[in-house]
């Protein structure tokens, strides 16, 4: 009796605590601040309004989750319907000004948060950060093109609070989220976790109530992988301190939990494997040479003091003889007597101070090296000398790639100095190392940086990859994604920066990073970077374009320049900026930066590097050079190329044909290799046994880098030191990849591009997309310009020696649709109408796909078996996607031209 009278009395108490836990949120509406119109938690199992305003949620594919002590929030599973709450216009839920508030954790960088059906209110979760939308009663739109640049405050615009530091939403963690619509104050406020992020200023555009009309339901959860809990809406501003209150008060639920969706997803990042050694390496193989010339020079390898840049390059060259000649050479620190190979810079060396004069160290501009074998008496003593400790590293690669190519070290007179100053990787990729990432997955998610690999010190995969580039000629890295993201804010992780700067510093590489606007703005971001790592690079800047907030114009981009400008840092601007419409008249992706940026020529600071696309929309194979090539005379300029792509292709030819082009700026001779500044090499790899998914696609990390030091090298220069470097000296090695590198290139070309007209992604069927994005269209009449207007507008962008080429339709036939409107029976010079040579050019891509790996085969037996086949299944693989590709453009142009295939190939005599 006594048992059952304990085990009622328990029951009693645990079912008070539970009622008690049921209603407190009920309990602590009328403790609420004015304005409450809606609140929903989910203590009771449902989506029942605590507001007492009737308004319940239908939870549909939300689930509800306990986080303990009889409290609970929604859960949303991947494809899980949205929760819903029905309301009318007239509801007291239809607000025209007012708060939303929530707490939220999710994994995704991308979904909507909460949206009423009739748009005037979408709230997101945008590139991993809080984002906010409105919608006026008539004309107002805050997700337009609201506020001018002329607006006198940097700070957040249309896409608020998209690129605030404060408006990360994390990887599986809790946070308070709100945002008021001031209509009255004519502002936009936004906090997180009770602080402000920030307030939208809008006192200069006509603002109006938020849209009731229309409205049927507010959703909360699309497309969220996460949790919401304690959603409100009031119908008033809140204040800061309502806020803080708000936090304060409901924060000890979620303190300290990392509530995460499971998954059965991996990101298998690859480890180094030692059956891939020979992928791994790429052009680093460092054979034994068929002569060993001079190889007692490296019995001793000199190399004073604690630089560290020049005792990796000691390290370097020591364990390249090793792999060359066999024996281990003893690393000094002091010169002594006898044969010797000695590296420093006057700074850092006795012994090259010494000679500095019969060296000419002089002559060294800054990351360039001598290497010179200098007599006395009976001993030879090899240097390896540069201005600055990165010069050393380069040189001593360089000397590595001469022995390997058989020339005599002990008859070197060598004196390389770079042609353009920054040489620079710029690398699309997110840093892993987040509980996120299994389920964001591979792509742009796997990177080769990883900031828990620098946290722990696993960092091989990171320090090969650098060597690489450095073994190359690059000289500057920037790991992070051009588009904001939380996952690559460097001031979150400044240890972890400095061990990566450090990485690079022992390489000759220097550490750029791509920071929000505001960040840039913000002199207290280059003063916390630079007393860490005072040798960083820079910023590297993509602003006003796209998504991307930001004024690319001299009166921002000057006020970030000179954040750097004391630390003798650089701000790269990318010249590439769409997708914005208060530039130009009709804001067509490539006219767009001559339009901002040659009238402003010589009115950025002189540490301020613009960089344009090598083409003049985007990474085009075949396409006129950009029209600011050459016009920009008076400030620093550069070019940005794209390095790899997944398909095996070399660009080499592509680059080369660049260089060598004149934009006739200062009249006949006006080549390009020698108006350019800075080259930058976006990177779009994963970690996999040779690094890019064809492993014949590393001859561009090594290409270019090698023609943006030497822009005088030819493409066989560079393909005969790739191919020698990374397979050997076989006559059949050099004639086939030869072969099937020029091969790629012409693949490529004729298969994505057709004699420079770019139409954005035609083969997808969109309405308006070409039409709306370039001056280039396919009707059924034809292609090209789709005006008198346009053309002129597009060739008045050129200095007239390439007006003249351009505007002529023979002269300029090579890029015949970019300039000209012509119809498809035009005949070309090579005997085919326009339509006969577009599906022509199809076919030949394709069938030029089948030869490669039938070049390759050829080849069995002269490559290590493991290379040889995986080199040979990306070939073949590749076979196929050409032939999809071949497929949906031929499709494409069909139905935009109304000229079949069969008919139109049945007229050419085969």
């Amino acid at each position: 009796m006594k048992s059952r009278y304990v085990l009622f009395l328990a029951m009693a108490i645990i079912l008070t605590l539970h009622l008690t836990i049921m209603h407190s949120r009920a309990a602590l509406a009328t403790e609420e601040p004015a304005g409450l119109v809606g609140r929903w938690g989910f203590d009771d199992g449902t989506g029942k309004d605590l507001s007492g305003n009737g308004n319940d949620a239908v939870l549909e594919g939300g689930i509800v989750y306990w986080l303990g002590g009889g409290q609970g929030c929604i859960q949303f599973m991947p494809g899980a319907k949205p929760m819903r709450i029905p309301v009318s216009e007239d509801s007291a839920l239809a607000i025209s000004s007012g708060t939303i508030c929530f707490w939220l954790n999710t994994v995704t960088s991308r979904n909507t948060l909460l949206k009423y059906d009739n748009r005037a209110v979408e709230i997101n979760a945008y590139r991993g950060d809080f984002q906010v939308r409105f919608g006026g009663e008539e004309d107002f739109r805050y997700w337009d093109l609201v506020l001018d640049y002329d607006w006198p405050k940097y700070d957040m615009r249309e896409f608020a609070f998209y690129g605030h530091p404060r408006a990360s939403i994390d990887d599986s963690q809790w946070h308070l989220f709100a945002v008021a619509y001031d209509v009255e104050g004519k502002r936009i406020i936004g906090w997180k976790d009770g602080e402000l992020i920030s307030v939208i200023d809008l006192s200069t555009v006509d603002i109006e109530p938020l849209l009731r009309k229309g409205l049927t339901e507010i959703s909360t959860g699309e497309g969220l992988i996460g949790f919401i809990d304690d959603l409100r809406i009031y119908n008033k501003v809140m204040t800061n301190a309502e806020m803080r209150d708000i936090y304060n008060s409901t924060k000890s639920v979620y303190a300290g939990r990392r509530d995460t969706i499971p998954t059965d997803k991996e990101v298998d990042t690859y480890k180094y494997q030692k059956k891939d050694h020979t992928l791994y390496r790429a052009w680093l193989q460092y054979r034994r040479p068929s002569k060993r010339l001079s190889e007692n020079l490296f019995k001793r390898i000199v190399a004073e003091g604690v630089n560290s840049t020049v005792r990796t390059a000691a390290a370097e060259l020591a364990n390249a003889v090793k792999s060359m000649f066999d024996f281990k050479p003893s690393v000094r620190t002091k010169p002594g007597s006898g044969s010797k190979v000695v590296l420093g810079t006057a700074k850092t060396s006795s012994w090259i101070r010494k000679h500095a004069d019969e060296l000419g160290l002089d002559r060294i501009k800054e990351d360039g090296f001598i290497i010179k074998a200098v007599e006395e008496a009976s001993d030879t003593t090899l240097v390896i000398a540069g201005k600055e400790p990165a010069g050393v590293i380069f040189g001593a690669f360089d000397l590595i790639r001469r022995i390997q190519l058989g020339q005599d070290p002990g008859k070197l007179d060598v004196l390389e100095n770079p042609k353009i100053r920054l040489r620079i990787v710029g690398h699309w990729s997110y840093f892993r190392g987040y509980s996120g990432d299994k389920w964001r997955g591979g792509g742009r998610n796997d990177s080769i940086y990883s900031w828990e690999e620098l946290r722990t010190g696993d960092t091989k995969l990171i320090r090969d990859w650098v060597r690489l580039m450095a073994s190359a000629g690059w000289n500057a890295i920037c790991p992070s994604e051009i588009n904001w993201s939380y996952r690559n804010n460097f001031l979150e992780h400044l240890d972890e920066v400095e061990i990566l700067a450090g990485i690079c510093r022992d390489y000759g590489i220097k550490l750029y990073w791509c920071p929000s606007y505001l960040l840039a703005l913000d002199k207290k971001t280059a003063d916390k970077l630079y007393s860490r790592v005072p040798d960083f690079g820079g910023y590297l800047l993509k602003l006003g374009s796209e998504k991307q907030n930001g004024d690319p114009r001299p009166q921002m981009v000057n006020r970030i320049a000179d954040n750097l400008k004391a630390y003798g840092g650089h701000a790269l601007v990318r010249a590439f900026v769409y997708g914005n419409y208060r530039y130009t008249r009709k804001p067509y992706r490539n006219l767009i930066p001559y339009d901002i940026f040659a009238p402003e020529d010589g009115n950025y600071r002189d540490n301020v590097i613009l960089v344009s696309k090598g083409s003049p929309l985007d990474w085009d194979f075949a396409a006129p050079i950009p029209a600011l090539d050459g016009t920009i005379k008076k400030n620093l300029y550069g070019s940005e190329l794209v390095i790899a792509k997944s398909w095996p292709v070399s660009w080499i030819e592509k680059w080369k044909w660049w260089m060598e082009q004149d934009n006739y700026r200062n009249g006949p001779g006006s080549l390009n290799k020698f108006d350019v500044d800075c080259i930058m090499g976006v990177s779009m790899i994963s970690p996999s046994p040779a690094w890019t998914e064809c492993p014949l696609n590393m001859v561009n990390y090594y290409g270019l880098g090698r023609l943006a030091w030497n822009p005088d090298l030819t493409v066989d220069e560079i393909y005969t030191e790739w191919i020698r470097l990374t397979f050997g000296d076989d006559p059949d090695l050099l004639n086939n990849i030869k072969a099937i590198l020029l091969l790629s290139d012409d693949v490529t070309r004729k298969l994505y591009m057709y004699r420079g007209y770019r139409g954005i992604w035609i083969d997808t069927g969109e309405d308006n997309l070409v039409q709306g994005k370039t001056p280039h269209t396919v009707t059924r009449n034809g292609i090209g310009v789709t005006s008198p207007e346009l053309r002129k507008r597009l060739l008045d962008q050129y200095a007239p020696g390439l007006r003249k080429i351009y505007g002529d339709r023979i002269k300029g036939e090579e890029f015949l649709p970019y300039f000209h409107f012509v119809d498809y029976d035009y005949r070309l010079s090579n005997g085919s109408t326009v339509i006969q040579d577009i599906y022509t050019n199809l076919d030949e891509a394709v069938k030029g796909a089948e030869q490669m790996p039938k070049i390759w085969k050829r080849l069995h037996g002269k490559i290590d078996q493991h290379r040889f086949q995986y080199t040979l299944d990306n070939l073949a693989d590749y076979i196929e996607k050409a032939r999809k590709t071949r497929n949906k453009m031929v499709e494409s142009f069909e139905e935009k031209t109304g000229r079949k295939y069969n008919k139109v190939m049945s007229g050419i005599s085969r």
